[in-house]
């Protein structure tokens, strides 16, 4: 005996079923877009073409500009630590946007750059602080670095200043998405931007929600 099957009980679940998945994905796609937007119209203090500093959104820095990072704020591109606000030139950043480890990793600004932009300091609560000096503006050295890549753990360049060449590791890079943490402020030059940053070069699209008995009938 054969029983006919009413198309609506069997087609009405899974429809409901694609229907949740869909708003659900929808509802994803535009909670980032937001988290997109917010993070490429955040304001950053940048240095351009010899200029004083400037007050320009996280999408409008380029290639070759000088960024002023605070403390807690995070890092807008791809960063070559040129000076800290303290004077041994250490910096310390959270990497768990991008690792998911909370423990801070210290980062350094070479001595040779340091000295050149180095200003006086001040003394607060027994340690030696300085503020971004002018001296920024006039950095002058040439760096030439890898093609873009997403090997974040590597980053092998060299810097000519003065007529040397220094060498530059991931020790002096400061990633995208990182913040700065127990650090009054940073300046770095930008050497990647965008979708060539290393945490860009690294962006996959997300996967699908759909659970696998869906996925089994849509095939």
């Amino acid at each position: 005996m054969i029983t006919p099957v009413n198309p609506i009980t069997t087609l009405g679940p899974l429809l409901v079923a694609f229907l949740i998945t869909a708003i659900k994905e929808g509802f994803d796609d535009i909670k980032r877009h937001r988290q997109d937007a917010q993070f490429n119209n955040t304001k950053h203090k940048v240095y351009r073409d010899g200029a004083t500093a400037r007050t320009i959104a996280s999408k409008d820095i380029c290639v070759g500009d000088i960024v002023l990072v605070p403390n807690g704020g995070e890092i807008p591109c791809d960063l070559l630590l040129l000076v800290t606000s303290c004077r041994e030139g250490v910096a310390y950043i959270q990497t768990a946007n991008i690792d998911g480890e909370i423990d801070l990793k210290p980062r350094s600004a070479l001595p040779e750059v340091m000295e050149l932009m180095q200003d006086e300091t001040t003394t607060q609560d027994g340690q030696d602080y300085q503020e971004p000096s002018d001296r920024i503006v006039q950095f002058a050295g040439e760096l030439t670095c890898e093609a873009p890549n997403k090997h974040i753990y590597d980053f092998a360049s060299s810097l000519r200043l003065n007529d040397k060449t220094l060498s530059i590791s991931k020790d002096q890079l400061l990633l995208q998405s990182c913040v700065l943490k127990n650090t009054r402020w940073v300046a770095g030059l930008v050497v990647y931007t965008g979708n060539e940053t290393k945490v860009g070069m690294n962006k996959r699209d997300p996967p699908s929600k759909w659970a696998q008995v869906d996925q089994k009938i849509s095939d």
